[in-house]
């Protein structure tokens, strides 16, 4: 017999016949054949015919798919988008009419902002007009396994611009072309969508049409080196070719050295000629000065640019600042004590250098009304030191020329702590050398703080003025030329300038820039007009801006290009800003390159980025960089993505042979418009990258998972390739710049927003989210820590129904007016004045019960004069007695989880554990009583009231939940206007109608009222609607504000103090004990459980699971809790009905 190898040959094969009555396929054995192979034989190979290599075969990791995935998520929007899944900025979608905003005058249509759902599709449909933008992400931050490959799969598609604009076009430069593809779009219009955060994570991102290098795969990440400090040089020993450029430090309030040239170089300050020992040095040992925040750094090889660049959620509140007059091109500002937090700034009072910290802590004249990480201007402050004497060692006579005045050379500086409202903290670096400040010289200096720096990129508003100050376009982004203050008027002077402006080759951005800016500003006193920061971030907009660098499509080189890559052709013929192909021996070049645009973009982060935002940076890969399929369906060179040990990343793949440039054909062209489904899979460990794949058409009949990138980052990073893996999956739409003409915001021009042939939406950019899901391949529980806790002893559950006669004497209620014909607008039953306790809200949420089988799910929802306000009539006839069944429950156990986690270094690390409660056990003596899980409830806050508080005048339309509205004019019966502290807010509710509702019914809006301080931009009381409605909430005037009391089971108020604690330190729970009921109505219940007499134990995994329920601290920065509450149905008596002890268990992963 032959060897059994030979069996796929065809060599001496041996053939078992087949013959009746045994029938072809798999049989039973009686109809069967046997085959033996001998012992002594070798293994019969099988050959798999036709293998088809799928993309996805192997993991990330390179790993066989033969593993089960671990579905955690998925999701898709049949009926709605979920709320408790998904948050959305704004909440709530909002229809900007073309009517009401100047700015948008030659558009097609009406402009929609915000979160909608399309049932016609399943989709939830992101909108985002001119000049703002919109996000839609999980709550859910998803658990990353180690070991394991994640994934995320969505399907999308997103408007785009005229997708006929491409970079091959021979058409010349036709503008309408330019701005579709982006070459004279400087604020360009963005759409994101991938598993990431505001700190981490990968995503897909097209701006403009989506053409060319408009298409790219990012990784975001704040887990950066702060500055290499070894000199970036292939010549220097020692000298390094990887780094350059200077993050933001990770601890700002850390000791540092301050932002000047290093004058460990050994130049003297020399600002008294001759006082100064040679060398001197103020800079202790062991500090650096280092200029921090540079816009574009090199880390590992990789040119990396800050997040805000293409991401304009991550900047700062904004601020306006309020131009008092106009002259000569100057624009003034009332810096006085009077002029409010809209004034530009204040002088200043005081200032406590502490030279081993670093910080110092200012004082102004009156409230200065920055906010926390705001940049601010400093100036004229008149410090002593031991140089300020005549014996030059702090000793003999104070010499006042030699007063030194601070900032000397540095002027901007982030505000990094509030201390009150008229104080301030920065850090302006340590020191050598103590100082003092010096009164009488920061009055003659004319000491001040300014909200505005030079060259700090700003907008222009005429506010409710019919027209604009000659020489100025309303909405325009113009930067500041100079900046100046007038001790003697109070006053601070500003001149602007045209974003053309050249830097020049002397370009200073701390000085002025250009002594006559050419603005041509007509003289004016009117009132309104502002200067409003911050602005989304402009590339330069036009060639030499940047001296001898020419912007994207000049040279029709790459009018798709990618800030701040620079492109060239086969000629050498380049457009952009940094030449990421040179290598290691060129690195004078590089910093020449990148220091170019930092110089021109000096402070832009901190100027503009959130404080919690500052070291986000990210690692941008454009579509012509891709190292799979670029899916534009063109051949074109092959380029390097990354670095390699002789290349550099966008440098050409060589042919091994003949060295000539190697090409690739793409086998697609992905058209955004069109739904899609992509994945992004990845894993961690700190050193492994991302995968990133699209699902498309490869040929007739057939589609699969294509390979698009993938982004590495093992054995090539000094860092961790992300600062945290465990994400959410977020969508991101930025409308690009606006304007009645395109150089106004340097975007799009209005006539190129139309409505797309959808059949939904507005002339808003936007994205659709279908389906959305995330795994981990073979994934499992992983690692968890158990934590438990009980109550010290039993809570005493009271009955909570109380019975009312009906009737019309005073120890009875009435109702003729709580039916559909006396009162169906507003229906209430009245209690006589011998029934106690009836005008507080705790019997707000009570269900009401008559008896009457037609009166269902009857609640009480609002309580004034002795008066129930239902939420529905009751139906006649009504029996001889009502019950009112309260909602207010007794605590058990209150779970709440942590916002941040503290270190062993004392620093605070956002909580993103899951927390899943496994098991409940109870035991009760008594009646039976019923336990809800409350999740996240509501509790009042501890903010103290003072009489009564109404909105007078008027009726306010606040619009529809989840945006606070001023309330212009209020009533406070107390007479001082102190309902509430300045800074304070309360929970309670508002009476009024919903706009549009024919019916004129009186609804009840429970929300949060609270008073904004004089210090803010508009100070006074502001209202926020805590439930959704589908129509605007109109409030009414001359109603009182019901306030939600501090109220226990029984109705007797009760402490607001929460003691919380940890059982651990790196627990991310903490024990909430509470004596209050929730706010009724507030919270979801999770599940309903029945005690018996005897206790209970129960399983609670059928409720909480990674797939399921559990507690975070999402990305809506609103804590999860979880709440156990007891309560009974029974007759309220004074006496407990049951003593009720609980304990619950938990998982924390």
């Amino acid at each position: 017999m032959p060897d059994n190898t030979n069996v796929n040959n065809n060599a001496s094969v041996v053939v078992v016949g087949r013959t009746a009555p045994v029938p072809p396929g798999q049989q039973k054995a009686d109809k069967s054949v046997p085959v033996v192979i001998a012992s002594d034989q070798s293994t019969i190979p099988v050959a798999e015919q036709n293998k088809v290599q799928s993309e996805v075969a192997l993991s990330l990791l390179g790993i066989p798919r033969s593993e089960v995935a671990l579905g955690i998520f998925a999701d898709v929007n049949t009926y709605d988008v979920n709320p408790t899944e998904w948050a959305s900025e704004p909440e709530n979608r909002e229809t900007l009419l073309l009517s009401d905003y100047p700015e948008y005058a030659n558009s097609a249509t009406n402009f929609n902002h915000g979160l909608s759902h399309i049932p016609e599709e399943s989709g939830a449909l992101v909108e985002a007009p001119p000049d703002r933008t919109a996000v839609l992400t999980s709550k859910r931050f998803f658990r990353y396994q180690p070991g394991r490959v994640s994934a995320a799969t969505f399907g999308v598609k997103t408007t785009i611009m005229d997708i006929s604009s491409t970079d091959k076009e021979e058409d010349g430069n036709a503008p309408s072309d330019d701005q579709d593809i982006g070459s004279v779009v400087h604020n360009p219009a963005i759409r994101k969508y991938g598993i990431f955060d505001n700190f981490d994570g990968y995503y897909w991102e097209t701006r403009n049409n989506g053409q060319g290098d408009n298409f790219s795969v990012v990784r975001r990440t704040q887990s950066l080196l702060f500055n290499n400090p070894v000199e970036f040089s292939s010549t220097a020993d020692p000298g390094q070719t990887a780094d350059f450029g200077a993050t933001n430090p990770l601890d700002v309030l850390a000791p540092r050295g301050n932002e000047t040239n290093d004058d460990k170089a050994g130049n003297p300050r020399g600002y008294i000629s001759g006082n100064y020992p040679a060398g001197h040095d103020s800079t202790p040992a062991g500090f650096s000065n280092v200029k921090l925040g540079d816009l574009v750094i090199y880390r590992d090889n990789l040119m990396m640019t800050h997040a805000g660049v293409y991401d304009p959620s991550l900047l700062q509140e904004e601020q306006q600042y309020s131009i008092e007059a106009t002259n000569s091109n100057v624009l003034t500002f009332d810096c006085s004590a009077t002029s409010g937090v809209t004034g530009l700034g204040k002088s200043i009072t005081n200032a406590v250098y502490d030279i081993d910290t670093g910080l110092m802590t200012v004082t102004t004249a009156a409230a200065h009304g920055f906010p926390d990480g705001k940049f601010v201007h400093l100036s004229g402050i008149g410090m002593t030191c031991q140089y300020s004497f005549s014996n030059f060692d702090g000793t003999g006579t104070l010499v006042q020329s030699q007063i030194k005045t601070y900032p000397d050379r540095t002027h901007g500086y982030n505000i990094l702590q509030v201390p009150s409202p008229t104080t301030f903290v920065v850090n302006v670096g340590v020191s050598t050398v103590a100082t003092f400040f010096n009164a009488e010289k920061s009055a003659s200096n004319g000491a001040v703080v300014l909200g505005l720096s030079t060259s700090q990129y700003i907008s222009y508003s005429k506010g409710t003025n019919n027209s604009a100050i000659s020489g100025l376009v309303d909405e325009k982004i113009y930067r500041v030329n100079s900046i100046s203050y007038s001790t003697a008027t109070k006053k601070a002077s500003v001149t602007v300038k045209e974003l053309t402006t050249a830097m020049g080759g002397s370009y200073n951005p701390g000085a002025t820039q250009t002594s006559n800016p050419a603005m041509n500003i007509t003289n004016s006193t009117q009132a309104g007009h502002k200067l409003i920061t911050p602005v989304p971030f402009v590339q330069p907009v036009a060639d030499g801006i940047i001296p001898n660098r020419s912007k994207y499509g000049t040279n029709s080189v790459k009018r798709s290009g990618m800030f701040p890559y620079m492109y060239k052709n086969s000629e050498g013929t380049n457009e952009g800003y940094v030449d990421t192909t040179l290598g290691s021996g060129d690195t004078a070049d590089v910093k020449a390159q990148i220091q170019q645009v930092n110089l021109y973009y000096r402070n832009w982060i901190n100027q503009n980025v959130k404080k919690d935002f500052w070291n986000v940076y990210e690692y941008r890969v454009p579509r012509s960089r891709f190292s799979g399929d670029r899916l534009d369906n063109t051949t074109d060179d092959l380029l390097f993505s990354d670095v390699t040990a002789l290349n550099r990343a966008g440098s050409n793949v060589k042919d091994e042979t003949t060295g000539e440039n190697t090409t690739d054909t793409s086998i697609w062209n992905l058209e955004f418009d069109k739904v899609t489904m992509y994945k992004i899979e990845f894993s961690w460990y700190g050193a492994v990258g991302a995968l990133f794949l699209a699902y498309v058409p490869v040929g007739a009949g057939e589609a699969r998972w294509v390979r698009v990138h993938h982004l590495r980052a093992s054995n090539q990073l000094k860092g961790s390739s992300l600062g945290n893996a465990t994400l959410p999956i977020t969508y991101l739409v930025y409308g690009g710049g606006g304007g009645v003409n395109r150089t106004d915001r340097y975007g799009y021009s209005n006539s190129k927003r139309k409505l797309l042939p959808f059949g939904y939406g507005s002339a808003s950019e936007h994205i659709v989210k279908y389906g959305a899901s995330y795994y981990i391949d073979g994934g499992d529980r992983g690692t968890v820590k158990l934590f438990s806790h009980g109550t010290d002893q039993g809570k005493q559950i009271f009955g909570s129904r109380r019975t009312f006669d009906v009737g019309s004497t005073n120890d009875k209620i009435e109702i003729t007016q709580a039916d559909a014909v006396n009162n169906a607008v507003d229906p209430f039953i009245t209690g006589g004045l011998n029934i106690t306790g009836i005008n507080s809200s705790y019997y707000v949420g009570a269900k009401v019960i008559t008896g009457n089988p037609l009166d269902q799910n009857v609640e009480i929802v609002y309580v004034d004069n002795r008066k129930f306000h239902l939420n529905v009539p009751l139906n006649m006839p009504i029996p001889g007695s009502v019950d009112i069944i309260v909602n207010r429950p007794t605590t058990l156990i209150g779970l709440k989880c942590r916002d941040f986690i503290t270190s062993s270094q004392g620093k605070d690390v956002r909580n993103r554990t899951q927390v899943y409660p496994t098991r409940l056990s109870t035991g009760s003596e008594g009646s039976v009583i019923k336990v809800d899980l409350l999740k996240t409830p509501i509790f009042q806050t501890s903010s103290v009231t003072s009489g009564n508080f109404q909105i007078s005048t008027s009726d306010v339309n606040i619009g529809k939940r989840g945006t606070p509205t001023h309330l212009p004019n209020v009533s406070e019966s107390n007479g001082s206007n102190t309902y509430l502290a300045e800074g304070t807010g309360t929970y309670g509710y508002m009476r009024g109608k919903l706009d549009g509702d024919a019916s004129s019914k009186v609804v009840t809006i429970l929300g949060y009222l609270e008073r904004r301080p004089s210090t803010s931009t508009t100070p006074g009381y502001y209202f926020n609607a805590l439930k959704s409605t589908t129509l605007n909430i109109i409030l009414s005037k001359d109603v009182d504000f019901l306030h939600e009391g501090q109220i226990g089971p029984t109705g007797i108020a009760a402490t607001s103090t929460q003691a919380d604690f940890t059982l651990d330190p790196l627990s991310s729970i903490k024990v909430s004990p509470q004596d209050r009921a929730p706010i009724p109505k507030t919270g979801t219940i999770v599940a309903s459980l029945f005690i018996p007499a005897s206790g209970e134990e129960f399983d609670l995994s059928s409720y909480f699971d990674y797939n399921k329920e559990y507690l975070s601290f999402p990305l809506t920065n609103v804590v999860e809790s979880l709440f156990v509450v007891g309560s009974s149905d029974k007759g309220f008596s004074g006496t407990q009905q049951s003593t009720t002890s609980a304990s619950i268990t938990w998982e924390e992963q």
